[in-house]
């Protein structure tokens, strides 16, 4: 709780996640990458203390991101103990078995005709390989003392560490190892493990905080594992039907809770790489330059989430979904503060009704505001499109609403989608009633005016 946090120093509970990644940190102009783990005393320093004045002017504590299993085959250690750590061999292996001697922290020169990271170059291995945790743990040990030595309170976020199906018993003693490294250097130092849906907990008692949220993609992994002819775009709906997500993530009945979907992002059967080549960039991290397919899963992942009034963490809600615009904005400047008031879909008191050919996958919830202000979300959750009629009835309301004569689609125009459409989707709405086309595996978001 707030107090104590507090009593522990923080600013709150806020925990910033840092960008040290697996990419070895940053580097000075012209360095070569240092390769993975292998951080001099000067590297390691220098990272503390660029975390040194967020923490004592806004004590903003921060976590430092890392899988276990995954390495650049540029770490010097790699050329060597690769066939026991279960990797995999590169030809330009050799170049740094024969300059190891000269190595120290970015010294390393990487083979003749490469300029950074060589292609390919990522490779994963078996950390339940005791070299390889004594290594992973003695380097992350040297990074953890610069934080301490520099008084900054520091965690650690494992992100998705997967391991091989084989005795959970190695890996589990790893993490009670690492927790322990981590403890020396910062007892308080937060341990969080987001765990994609691995359900061999057992490994991760050693944890603070367990992060849920792509546990989804194993379940869609195995939908299309022997149907090479589906996509994403014909699968996601029967991945995540309403009644699953309803039970798992709905705001109102469990609390803000984030669902990481990033899985649905990219699709390789789709045609995403081609039309990056076309465009003759990588698009991947652009929401304005993406194509028709990369918009509808994220316009279904945002209706979905939406309707059930429930946070997205990839670009979604957030992001344009297409539309050109951030439909954030778009809510925050109706109003959106602690007075509003969610009316859930599945539990609405009759305040709105909607009539469509599929009422368990075609629904509408609802916010409203105490001077009577009022937005409707519909979300198709059907692959095919679809007229509905929405009746709202005020009388059930308990605040008394504004008078309306229409809605508009503020997620609307979607060039994406609709290509040519200029002018935002509105719908006329008399007494009480609004009839509204829908796409399919979309959703409208209708604001009352």
């Amino acid at each position: 709780n707030a107090p104590d946090l507090h009593a522990k120093g923080y600013s709150g509970a806020h925990y910033g996640i840092g960008t040290w990644t697996n990419f070895g940190g940053p580097k000075p102009e012209g360095q070569v990458e240092p390769g993975y783990y292998n951080y001099t005393p000067e590297w390691c320093a220098r990272l503390a203390k660029s975390r040194k004045e967020v923490w004592e002017t806004k004590r903003l504590y921060w976590l430092l991101k890392m899988q276990f299993p995954l390495i650049t085959a540029r770490t010097p250690e790699y050329a060597l103990f690769w066939k026991e750590w279960g990797g995999k061999y590169f030809d330009y292996l050799d170049d740094y078995i024969l300059d190891l001697g000269s190595y120290r922290g970015a010294k390393v020169r990487p083979p003749e005709g490469w300029t950074e990271r060589p292609p390919g170059g990522w490779t994963d291995i078996d950390w339940a390989v005791q070299s390889y945790q004594d290594f992973f743990i003695y380097s992350i040990d040297k990074v953890l003392s610069a934080f301490a030595a520099e008084g900054v309170r520091v965690g650690v976020y494992i992100d998705c560490s997967w391991h091989p199906r084989s005795d959970p018993r190695p890996y589990r003693r790893f993490m009670q190892r690492f927790y322990q490294m981590v403890r020396k250097n910062s007892p308080e130092g937060l341990l969080v493990v987001h765990m994609s849906g691995d359900r061999r907990m057992a490994i991760w008692s050693m944890a603070d905080v367990l992060l849920d949220g792509e546990q989804f993609d194993a379940r869609w992994r195995r939908h299309i594992a022997d149907k090479p002819q589906l996509t994403s775009n014909d699968c996601y709906p029967s991945v995540l039907p309403l009644d699953r997500v309803r039970a798992s993530y709905a705001g109102t009945l469990w609390g803000p809770q984030p669902v990481f979907l990033t899985w649905f992002d990219t699709d390789p059967r789709q045609k995403e790489d081609v039309y990056r080549k076309e465009i003759g960039r990588d698009t991947s991290m652009d929401p304005l330059r993406q194509p028709p397919s990369f918009y509808k899963r994220m316009r279904y992942g945002t209706g979905l989430m939406l309707v059930h009034d429930s946070i997205f963490w990839w670009w979604g809600e957030l992001g344009t979904c297409g539309t050109g615009s951030n439909i954030w904005n778009r809510r925050a400047r109706w109003g959106w503060d602690e007075t509003v008031t969610f009316v859930p879909y599945w539990d609405n008191n009759g305040m709105i009704e909607l009539e469509s050919a599929d009422r368990d996958n075609i629904v509408a919830s609802a916010w409203f505001r105490p001077e009577g202000n009022l937005m409707v979300m519909i979300f198709n959750n059907t692959d095919e499109a679809a007229s509905v009629r929405l009746k709202v009835n005020a009388q059930r309301f308990p605040v008394e609403l504004k008078t309306f004569s229409r809605a508009e689609d503020i997620t609307s125009p979607v060039p994406a989608l609709a290509p040519g459409l200029t002018e935002p989707d509105t719908y006329e709405y008399t007494d009480g009633v609004l009839d509204v086309d829908m796409r399919p595996m979309d959703f409208r978001l209708l604001l009352f005016e």
